[in-house]
Order: structure tokens, then C-alpha cells, then sequence
């Protein structure tokens, strides 16, 4: 239930902030949009922070922070045998913190991987993309000092607060190349 509060609240802020974006470029919802690579390629990254909150709220959730506090490996594999240990298999994403942590890092890790090659394709767009840019090094950063110090509150707090600052970051590069004008 708390995943699913929280996917609510990250879907009601991005269309609360896409909807302020255009009004204060004075643009209507019905404005001129631009297409191509760019722009889907920045809307990727806002599913990617969208999906990285969300497993975020599943490693909260389930207290999956307070095992396998050991980077870059999980307890020394990269892929720790009891990852699918548990019957159905898609039970592992919901209950299994071992799971569970397994698909918030290297959904971390891919996330941050792709708004370092959109910078690389496209940092002379715009700010936000620079801003974007650090913020998901900063939150890269965040998690890893989250998880070696076994996902204790004020790192946590922080942690979680930085993904909303990232996922803004996201929006408004997406919303700076669509929007025409």
C-alpha cells in the first residue's frame, strides 16, 4: 500500500508540475509540441527516476536498506543466489528484500547511466539537462552512503527527498525540449 500511495503522489506531482512548466512559459496544454529522438529519449528518463521512486518505495517499504549493506556487490555476487528464492517468481519483486534490492540498484545504476549518455548527446539543450545531470550523480551518490549506512532515517529522508529533486530535474528537460517556443 505504500508503494502504491507513493506511485499516486509521484504521478499527481509530475502532471502538477508538466501543468505549472507550461503556464509559466505561458504555453496551454494544447501548445506546439516538438518530436524526435531527444524528446523521447528525455520522456525515457522520466519513466526510468519514475520507476526508480517506486522501487525506492518497495526497498522502504519491505526495510530491504537494512541488508546487503555492501557496495558495489551484494554481499560479494552481483547476483545473490536467494534473489528469486520465493514461489510464484514474481513474488520476489513484492516480498523478497533481497530481490527487491537487487532491481532498485541496478535500476539505479541503468537510470544514471542513461542521463549520462543523454548529457553526453544533448547537454547543449538546456540547463535543466546539466541540472539533471548532477542531480542523478548527487542521488547515485545519496544511495550508495544510504545503503553502507544500513538505511538509517536522516540518510534515508534525504535519499528519498533528492529523487523528487532529480525527477523534477527530469521533467523539466522533457518539458523544455516539447514544448515549442
Amino acid at each position: 500500500r505504500l508503494t502504491a500511495h507513493l506511485s499516486l503522489a509521484v504521478v499527481l506531482y509530475s502532471v502538477l508540475l508538466w501543468m505549472t512548466l507550461g503556464v509559466a512559459r505561458g504555453r496551454t496544454v494544447f501548445a506546439t509540441v516538438n518530436r524526435g529522438a531527444p524528446v523521447n529519449f528525455s520522456a525515457l528518463l522520466c519513466v526510468l527516476v519514475g520507476a526508480m521512486i517506486i522501487t525506492g518505495g518497495f526497498m522502504a517499504g519491505t526495510h530491504a536498506g537494512h541488508v546487503h549493506n555492501t557496495f558495489p556487490t551484494i554481499d560479494g555476487a552481483w547476483f545473490p543466489p536467494n534473489t528469486l528464492a520465493m514461489t510464484p517468481w514474481w513474488l520476489n519483486f513484492f516480498e523478497n528484500v533481497t530481490a527487491i534490492q537487487v532491481v532498485h540498484r541496478y535500476l539505479a545504476m541503468l537510470t544514471v547511466g542513461a542521463i549520462v549518455i543523454f548529457f553526453l548527446l544533448h547537454w547543449r539543450r538546456s540547463v535543466a539537462a546539466w541540472c539533471m545531470l548532477f542531480a542523478a550523480l548527487i542521488q547515485f551518490a545519496l544511495g550508495v552512503v544510504t545503503l553502507l549506512d544500513k538505511a538509517q532515517l536522516p540518510m534515508a529522508a534525504v535519499h528519498q527527498v533528492w529523487a523528487l529533486v532529480l525527477l523534477t530535474f527530469a521533467i523539466m528537460t522533457l518539458h523544455r525540449l516539447r514544448v515549442a517556443g
